[in-house]
């Protein structure tokens, strides 16, 4: 599955500074791409088919979630859905999206069991513009959800906490 992958690294790591220099931007931006197809093969493309039926009935159930976001324990996109047009490319916005929620939420792991108040089950940030949800989902991954000012947040937490259940039932035997 990752041979065009190997290929295209060894490719690359004979070109000299000058070669990849000479690179076109529509060279470069199909290589991006080709980086891209080959890293969401695997077990994190398996996956992704996985929870993308549980995060699509997320946003499907409550209005006032307009985005939800799987990251595994690396920091790594594993499935997107928003009810939002997003003028970045989707593959950009998840990779920046991703590493700062996983950073924030371990972040608030270190300082809960610093604290000695044992692990942490969700954050929850309020802005202007709404708040940002980052729930457990198992072991190895977290949910975030970008959740509309004037939601009721009993029920957001309430329809967060089954998808997160439901999504670490099917992903218990993953380990990215």
């Amino acid at each position: 599955m990752f041979l065009g992958f190997v290929e295209l690294l060894r490719v690359l790591i004979r070109m000299s500074d000058d070669e990849l220099k000479e690179l076109t931007p529509e060279e470069i931006e199909a290589l991006r791409a080709m980086f891209f197809k080959e890293i969401s093969a695997g077990p994190a493309e398996e996956l992704r088919l996985i929870v993308h039926p549980e995060l699509e009935q997320l946003l499907y159930n409550n209005v006032d979630i307009m985005a939800a976001l799987l990251v595994d324990s690396s920091g790594f996109p594993i499935d997107f859905v928003t009810k939002y047009e997003t003028k970045l490319k989707q593959e950009d916005l998840l990779v920046i999206a991703s590493a700062n929620i996983w950073g924030l939420f371990a972040a608030s792991e270190r300082e809960s069991m610093g604290l000695n108040l044992g692990h942490v089950k969700r954050i929850i940030t309020r802005t202007k513009n709404g708040f940002l949800f980052i729930t457990r989902c198992g072991e190895n991954f977290v949910l975030a959800a970008i959740i509309r000012p004037r939601a009721r947040l009993g029920v957001i937490m309430r329809e967060l906490a089954v998808t997160a259940k439901k999504i670490a039932e099917k992903t218990s035997n993953y380990t990215l």
